[in-house]
């Protein structure tokens, strides 16, 4: 039987093959969130810890200056002993949807916290964009 011509050709169906599939997971995982920017980050002796007091506090203020909202116990948050970011030091880092990892040594810096906590908010903004970064001062 032939085709007829007037009908659109239907895509063919057949599954990914085990290279592409390692492909798009790696294509996947290495933008993520952040666009096209692929972030390589390692993190050394890295421990869950319990939020301190204060951080309600901060998190009630960027709140009202980023006129967003959300509940901060859905933070998972890390210290870590080390924490670097394309080869370069950084003092804290947050991974969706709702990770914060702060170097054991700055978990009572307030612009450090803050600015994960922001970003936490702002559901990522990697690129510092939103309004909220300049009236929240972090």
């Amino acid at each position: 039987m032939m085709p007829d011509p007037t009908e659109a050709p239907q895509a063919s169906r057949r599954p990914f093959r085990p290279h592409q599939k390692r492909l798009v997971l790696a294509l996947l995982l290495g933008c993520g969130a952040c666009g096209t920017t692929i972030v390589e980050t390692t993190e050394q002796n890295v421990q869950p810890f319990a939020p301190l007091p204060v951080y309600a506090e901060w998190w009630s203020q960027l709140q009202v200056c980023s006129a967003r909202v959300g509940p901060l116990d859905r933070v998972e948050w890390f210290t870590a002993d080390g924490l670097t970011q394309n080869g370069g030091l950084v003092l804290a880092k947050w991974e969706p949807p709702h990770r914060i990892t702060v170097l054991a040594n700055q978990i009572e810096t307030e612009s450090v916290v803050k600015h994960e906590m922001l970003h936490d908010l702002l559901d990522g903004d990697p690129s510092h964009q939103a309004p909220a970064w300049n009236a929240c001062g972090v």
